[in-house]
């Protein structure tokens, strides 16, 4: 059962409740206002969780390409070379050669590393916000759910004491 599905629930039950007592205008006109809000609270998380998952499907994907990208890049890096080096007459030039194309390597491996490296921790930022959203949201909703069953109590006190 989901988040969604519980609140829902709960506010059906709490609202043929207090249908079947005898209440007050006001006191239906705030459940509805308490019954609104709850209900955009849930919507807002479950907006949330969605997309957090397509946050990190275009990221993974993001990353797939540029690991992609490289081995293409290196591929390319490696036949230059070979082909460099047998047209190259003189070892000097193809010593050259493989220097600058083991450079090349080296940076294009510690520019995808740096970039999974950035993407990773952004993604783990974004995951710990929401999980902190949607803690926060469920703190509030119990808040609000426990603090409406108190209003509730106490209005029924009153209209028994009377």
């Amino acid at each position: 059962m989901t988040t969604m599905q519980l609140i829902w629930d709960y506010l059906y039950s709490s609202n043929s409740r207090s249908s079947s007592s005898s209440s007050s205008s006001t006191s239906s006109h705030t459940f509805t206002i308490f019954q609104l809000v709850v209900v955009v609270v849930v919507v807002v998380v479950e907006v949330e969780e969605i997309v957090v998952v397509v946050v990190v499907v275009v990221v993974v994907v993001i990353v797939e390409v540029v690991a992609v990208v490289v081995v293409v890049v290196e591929v390319i890096v490696v036949v230059v070379v070979v082909v460099v080096a047998a047209a190259a007459t003189e070892v000097v030039i193809v010593i050259e050669v493989v220097v600058v194309v083991i450079v090349v390597i080296i940076i294009v491996v510690v520019v995808v590393v740096v970039v999974v490296v950035v993407v990773v921790v952004v993604v783990v930022v974004v995951v710990v916000v929401v999980m902190v959203v949607t803690v926060v949201t469920g703190i509030v909703i119990f808040v609000m759910v426990v603090v409406f069953k108190i209003n509730t109590l106490t209005k029924i006190r009153v209209i028994l004491m009377f």
